[in-house]
């Protein structure tokens, strides 16, 4: 019966295991339920990058995406370090730039080295522009000028503090604003900032809406080389005419020089894996380039997306990057992790069937205790009645051995046929009773040939373990 139950089990094994291992991979793979995007400040490029990623990942992943409205770079990154989100735009050079006037910043700060890079978005340019009745033809023109910087917590901020120190001005030569795009785009209406560095995408609206007044232009910055070498996080970049504008006004008049950082996405180090390479792959796809006018990514594809990463590459960006499909770690992890599940269930399964096993034996044993216990108390008791025999001798021996062949029909009623066949203790109690029914019998013999009492008739007992 044991060995029936045990097919049995191996068969359900066999025919589960397929339907157990796709369990398993769908538990190792399964993308979280609900994550979150940090965008940016209101009328910047990243909130709108961040809405159209959102959407891309739940049209083809059905996972509900939260973006949330941010102060920018600085904040996004305090927000990934902090696990209140999962993906984040980031300004590259943001950390750098900043300590340029505060080089304590990144030791307060603290580390961000839980803080993995994904890819670059695209190129984002440092936009000089000046209010035209403002009179500003240079950099040397800004000293006691309303000069906005941008909110302090995001990436053109930063690029503006890296312009000053270009520029030989410091904070006290000028008099600061930290407004954000919407505002200003007010304060320039208002005739109430002569000047602004604004760090964002070419694709923004925000360009168009403040060139279209035609009381703002746009400055050149000079020696851009010379910039761009002494910050790897920068390139030297050119605006061309009527990038913004092509039609009255145009705008921008002419070529325009200047500098360019990245706008990068960032991730976790602990975000899952298989879903920061599906973002990766939405990425690089041409349908999000096209969609957010992302030129760079558009035109050089991954060459672009991968280069000059400010933090270490998250492993399920490097998977999407990698150049050989047949060395894919996801191919070896998956495998390896598949393996691992099937033998830890084939050694669980006969684990358990070895402790099912011994189970039984144990609960044998506890059946046959209480025979062993009353044939012990037998032989003690036949042990009493030595030679030389005494009158009462015969009369006790025989009682014993009446005693031995119920005990040995109880055992035999007790227990199935399969385990007196089979079951080696139960055939040595059986045995057992045999010798001592023997052993009684001799000495009843004896004990009736030394006190006359005639032959012994049937004294011996049946041998036969079924003699029931």
């Amino acid at each position: 019966m044991h060995k029936w139950w045990a097919m049995i089990v191996l068969a359900l094994v066999l025919v589960l295991l397929p339907f157990l291992i796709r369990w398993g991979y769908q538990r190792l793979t399964a993308f979280p339920g609900k994550i979150t995007i940090a965008g940016g400040i209101p009328g910047g490029a990243f909130p709108e990058l961040a809405k159209n990623l959102a959407q891309a990942i739940k049209e083809k992943h059905k996972i509900d995406v939260a973006v949330l409205e941010t102060r920018g770079s600085l904040e996004n990154l305090e927000l990934l370090r902090e696990r209140n989100a999962d993906l984040a735009f980031y300004q590259a050079g943001s950390l750098e730039f900043r300590s340029i006037y505060d080089p304590e910043l990144i030791d307060r700060l603290g580390s961000f080295e839980s803080v993995s890079f994904v890819g670059n978005v695209s190129l984002e340019p440092i936009n000089f522009l000046v209010r035209t009745a403002a009179g500003i033809k240079s950099y040397a023109d800004l000293r006691g000028k309303r000069v906005n910087l941008g909110i302090k917590e995001s990436g053109t901020y930063a690029t503006s503090l890296l312009l000053l120190k270009h520029f030989g001005l410091t904070l006290d030569s000028i008099q600061p604003l930290y407004l954000n795009y919407d505002q200003l785009l007010k304060a320039f209406r208002n005739g109430e900032v002569d000047a602004a560095f604004a760090t964002i995408g070419l694709q923004s609206p925000f360009f168009q809406d403040i060139f279209r007044s035609g009381n703002v232009s746009i400055l050149s910055i000079p020696r851009t080389k010379a910039l761009a070498d002494s910050y790897l996080g920068t390139s030297q970049y050119t605006i061309p005419a009527g990038r913004y504008l092509s039609d009255a006004p145009v705008a921008p008049a002419a070529d325009v020089s200047t500098i360019a950082v990245s706008a990068q996405l960032l991730t976790r180090s602990d975000t899952h894996t298989g879903l920061v390479r599906e973002v990766t792959k939405i990425l690089l796809s041409e349908s999000f380039a096209k969609k957010n006018q992302l030129r760079e990514l558009f035109v050089r594809g991954r060459e672009f997306a991968r280069e000059k990463p400010e933090f270490a590459i998250h492993k399920g960006a490097l998977r999407v990057y990698e150049t050989n499909p047949f060395l894919d770690p996801d191919v070896i992890d998956l495998g390896v992790k598949i393996l691992s599940f099937a033998l830890s269930f084939v050694i669980a399964v006969f684990t358990g069937l070895q402790w099912l096993k011994r189970r039984r034996e144990r609960e044998k044993a506890y059946k046959l205790d209480p025979f062993m216990e009353k044939l012990s108390d037998i032989e003690r008791r036949q042990l009493l009645w030595m030679i030389p025999p005494t009158e009462n001798s015969s009369e006790h021996l025989e009682i014993l051995l009446k005693e031995v062949t119920e005990l040995r029909h109880q055992a035999l009623r007790k227990f199935t046929a399969r385990e007196l066949n089979e079951d080696r203790a139960v055939d040595c109690f059986i045995e057992m009773c045999h010798g001592i029914s023997n052993e009684i019998s001799v000495r009843l013999l004896r004990a009736r040939l030394s006190t006359n009492e005639g032959p012994v008739g049937s004294v011996f007992p049946s041998t036969s373990r079924f003699d029931e």
